[in-house]
């Protein structure tokens, strides 16, 4: 299902991580239930991957922390939905692995996203954040970063794990293979296809086909 709603019922959300991309995420979850009739997620706490983070200050709130083995522990219910808050291809990989049989992973999508939704397809535990701009006949797979401002255009093929950074544009009948980190105000141009593992440095240009 496109969008953020998983069901008719609000659902339980933590986030894993206890940076800063992961307050990000937070202030995603705070818009899409701001902005939609009844609230969608019901925020829960930020998971963290040691036990040295107890607490995470937002804006003179003070929002709790379990640790990853605690939560596991305690929680291991198909109706509880997770969003990792981390900017990083291989550990956001990893976490799913390790999450995946257990947790629901929605789709979180900004409300001012721009696209033609009937014809956009989506895996599940993509991020898309606020002035994000797609097109049309665009497939995406699972565990994606699309951070402020970027675009895809038409056609386009977009594997799973990847971090697309600010500012970012992805032309037209591109292909990009998993685990890719785009940096802010790349570009790919049209008809081009990127491969897995890559990295492309801030306000570079694709202008050729890399395996």
């Amino acid at each position: 299902m496109l969008g953020s709603k998983v069901g008719s019922s609000v659902n339980d959300i933590f986030i894993i991580g206890c940076g800063g991309f992961a307050k990000e995420v937070y202030f995603l979850i705070k818009e899409i239930n701001e902005k939609s009739v009844n609230p969608v997620f019901n925020f829960k706490g930020f998971i963290g991957t040691t036990e040295h983070v107890a607490e995470i200050k937002i804006g003179g709130n003070t929002l709790p922390v379990l640790f990853e083995d605690n939560f596991l522990k305690t929680f291991s219910n198909k109706q509880i939905s997770l969003a990792i808050g981390i900017g990083v291809p291989n550990i956001i990989e990893k976490l799913y692995s390790r999450f995946k049989d257990n947790f629901i992973f929605p789709n979180l999508i900004h409300p001012n996203f721009v696209g033609y939704l009937e014809t956009i397809q989506l895996g599940v535990g993509n991020i898309i954040t606020s002035g994000n701009n797609f097109t049309v006949d665009i497939k995406i797979g699972s565990l994606n970063v699309f951070n402020l401002n970027s675009t895809v255009g038409h056609d386009t093929i977009i594997g799973s794990f990847n971090v697309i950074n600010p500012g970012s544009n992805i032309s037209g009948n591109v292909k990009i293979g998993d685990s890719n980190l785009i940096g802010t105000n790349a570009s790919i141009l049209q008809n081009l296809e990127l491969g897995s593992n890559s990295v492309l440095g801030a306000g570079s240009v694709l202008f050729k086909s890399l395996e």
